[in-house]
């Protein structure tokens, strides 16, 4: 389909659409012609500024090429952020509880896992368990930090617990 004629003034404002459509829906109808128009438009401005972006993209490969770079670009993209899976104080908390669950001290790994398969995620992604092993191991420091836990290194691992009150 071929885009529509955008009709603009001298001052480069979109024209009001009119319809030669019956006279009961005359108002809504030329409403309607108008936002199409002005939406069809912003359309074609944001096409125009996609493929200058894409051109652009283009000309910094053929300059990489030239300058030696044989490996694939793509490659260097930053990966996308994950995805939010606790709200804010919610690891936290529920790391809490994990720690009062357990026997004994548990690692950082332990707890992360612990707290991934209560929200149903895979705990086979290393990737994935090594992001919140960290966050725990981070969030628990402060924790340490701030005199609320307790942490020590049993080999080259971290393990936690609560600290008890003293008597």
């Amino acid at each position: 389909m071929a885009d529509p004629i955008i009709s603009t003034r001298p001052n480069g404002t979109i024209r009001s659409q009119r319809s030669k459509a019956g006279r009961e829906f005359q108002h809504t109808i030329g409403g309607l012609l108008t936002k199409r128009s002005s939406v069809a438009h912003e359309r074609n401005l944001a096409r125009a500024a996609y493929e200058k972006l894409e051109a652009d993209v283009a000309a910094l490969d053929r300059t990489l090429a030239l300058v030696g770079f044989t490996d694939n670009p793509d490659k260097y993209m930053p990966v996308r952020k994950n995805r939010r899976i606790f709200k804010k104080g919610e690891m936290l908390r529920s790391a809490y509880d994990v720690l009062r669950e357990a026997d004994g001290p548990l690692s950082s790994r332990d707890i992360a896992v612990a707290l991934l398969e209560a929200r149903g995620f895979d705990t086979g992604d290393k990737k994935h368990v090594n992001q919140v092993t960290s966050r725990v191991y981070k969030a628990l420091l402060r924790e340490q930090d701030a005199g609320r836990v307790e942490g020590r290194k049993l080999g080259q691992v971290m393990v936690w617990a609560i600290k008890s009150p003293p008597t």
